[in-house]
């Protein structure tokens, strides 16, 4: 090839000047000066940058408007499968009906027989729905629902797997110190590998749809794709809910790692990023938000002496945040079913990210791409108002904090 023709030499990168500049750029004074002006730079481009931006949006609004909404027709939805995971409750059971009713075959993951009992005694004995038992932290549950697709597939009719919605998820939440190790492995086996999972079992299927679609002809299935419900914990930290936040961030790389990687065979990736909604995952049977129930979890089940550390006012100042932030932010749950079901059924060429929630597309989205002290310290502020608002320390550190200035006070008097 014309890279094994070149000499050696010529294919050796400028190492010398490349880490010389590197060496200043990480010099502890200008290496200051040097990333302010950086910043400096970027926000001016920015303002350079925001007519093009406009421009392109509004384009995207007349297209839309003028488009409608671009689905199959109603007569060909049935050959069409569409597999969701997650779909006991929340964002996946509603989607599951939702998709149902359109006229897909939709196969929906359950992790309990009740979930799936509920979801097929909600859908009315539609013949569209197929529950399916699914554990998406098991191999062999997975494989499971893969064969029922897979059998169904092999039924005629040019059927083909047009979606695959990655949607199951839980979340544990509280201070890093109080939570256990148990915490983060069962957030990062269902929110991450669990995506991993399913993915790559369904992903021979989508990729049996993308040949349909390039042989043409009647009957040619739309672009298949995999919708990946991530969260918008997965592109910026999110204090006091560490295991969920970090096991959406491996999410979110992985969709934007097989986004790229799947374009040449002709198959999307759309990652949903919403940001709080009144799900189960946060509101209770009884219409009560569960922020301050996930918070006191943790705190019951640690040690007293890990309780006495951090006392009962830091308790409380994360019980009031985190149910008050959830009154104030957590949005209507259809806004995040409308994009789930249209970025698994449209005809356009499926978007790399959606996301859901004021907060989520014009705040959370923008915090990113601040410097980290000042987004950091936005996203503290945010999800502890009232601990910072009360100057509410951990007790140790006020008691700390008391024997100091008792010291100060007593050798200045004796001075």
């Amino acid at each position: 090839t014309a890279l094994k023709a070149m000499p050696v030499a010529a294919r050796q990168p400028p190492g010398a000047a490349f880490n010389a500049v590197n060496v200043f750029l990480h010099h502890p004074v200008a290496g200051h000066i040097v990333e302010g002006l950086h910043w400096t730079l970027l926000c001016l481009a920015a303002g350079l940058v925001a007519p093009f931006v406009l421009a392109y949006k509004c384009v995207r609004a007349i297209r839309a408007a003028m488009a409608g909404e671009l689905e199959l027709a109603e007569t060909e939805r049935g050959r069409f499968g569409i597999f969701i995971s997650g779909c006991d409750s929340g964002f996946g059971k509603t989607a599951a009906l939702s998709l149902a009713g359109r006229g897909y075959t939709v196969f929906a993951g359950c992790l309990t027989p009740e979930g799936g009992a509920a979801l097929r005694e909600a859908a009315a004995g539609g013949e569209r729905l197929v529950p399916v038992a699914l554990d998406v932290t098991k191999d062999a549950s997975v494989d499971a629902a893969v064969a029922a697709v897979d059998e169904w597939l092999g039924g005629g009719g040019r059927r083909a797997l047009l979606s695959v919605v990655c949607n199951a998820g839980l979340a544990a939440g509280g201070p890093i110190d109080w939570l256990a190790m148990s915490d983060f492995e069962s957030n990062i086996n269902v929110n991450f590998y669990g995506v991993i999972r399913l993915t790559k079992a369904l992903l021979p299927a989508l990729k049996r749809t993308a040949a349909m679609r390039r042989a043409g002809g009647e009957g040619a299935p739309p672009q298949p794709r995999f919708v990946i419900n991530s969260s918008i914990a997965g592109k910026l930290p999110v204090a006091y809910l560490s295991p969920y936040s970090t096991s959406k961030h491996a999410c979110d790389t992985y969709a934007a790692c097989l986004r790229m990687e799947l374009q040449h065979f002709g198959i999307g990736v759309t990652t949903v990023l919403a940001s709080f909604h009144k799900t189960p995952l946060i509101v209770a049977a009884d219409g009560t938000f569960r922020g301050a129930d996930y918070v006191r979890k943790t705190w019951d089940r640690m040690a007293a002496s890990k309780q006495a550390e951090y006392g009962e006012a830091v308790l409380e100042c994360l019980e009031y945040s985190s149910d008050a932030l959830l009154i104030d932010f957590a949005w209507d749950p259809l806004r995040v079913n409308e994009a789930l079901v249209r970025a698994a059924t449209t005809l356009s060429p499926p978007e790399a990210e959606v996301y859901c929630g004021c907060d989520s597309r014009y705040v959370m989205q923008a915090l990113p791409r601040l410097p980290a002290f000042l987004s950091e310290w936005v996203v503290e502020r945010y999800l502890n108002w009232y601990g910072h608002r009360a100057g509410v320390k951990p007790a140790a550190v006020e008691e700390q904090l008391k024997q100091l200035a008792g010291a100060r006070d007593s050798k200045e008097k004796t001075l």
